[in-house]
């Protein structure tokens, strides 16, 4: 099932969102700080290879990582009560749950979006120059 415009830029945003959210108060190479909430910690944690980009296989650790704390009760699945709203969209069938692969695939499409240089990577600035996050 194919997303429409709209909700593709839901996602999207959502999870560069959450992504940003947990990722860079050091923006990662430069030491210095900036105004967002971001963890150089947890930035490093995802950036394995420390190139101040995420790459696909990076980033789906972050996915998994973030789909892992939206399934409260361990079952496999994001119940439409157990996350907000935003995520809510990600469930494609409409079953009231969210599953790993419909959440995987939003998000990888996301990461399409994103990537602007069409390299195959997020860079900080990529993700951090996007304007819903200012």
């Amino acid at each position: 099932m194919k997303l429409k415009t709209h909700q593709k830029t839901f996602a999207i945003s959502f999870l560069l969102t959450a992504l940003v959210m947990t990722a860079c108060t050091v923006t990662p190479g430069t030491g210095k700080k900036d105004s967002s909430d971001f963890s150089t910690e947890r930035w490093n944690h995802f950036d394995i290879d420390r190139n101040a980009s995420l790459d696909k296989k990076e980033f789906e650790n972050f996915l998994k990582d973030a789909f892992a704390k939206l399934d409260t009760d361990g079952d496999g699945f994001a119940h439409t009560h157990e996350v907000p709203p935003s995520i809510r969209r990600f469930d494609r069938n409409s079953d009231g749950k969210v599953a790993w692969a419909e959440y995987q695939a939003s998000a990888l499409e996301g990461f399409a979006k994103a990537d602007t240089d069409k390299n195959g990577m997020l860079s900080y600035a990529e993700i951090a120059s996007l304007d819903f996050l200012r």
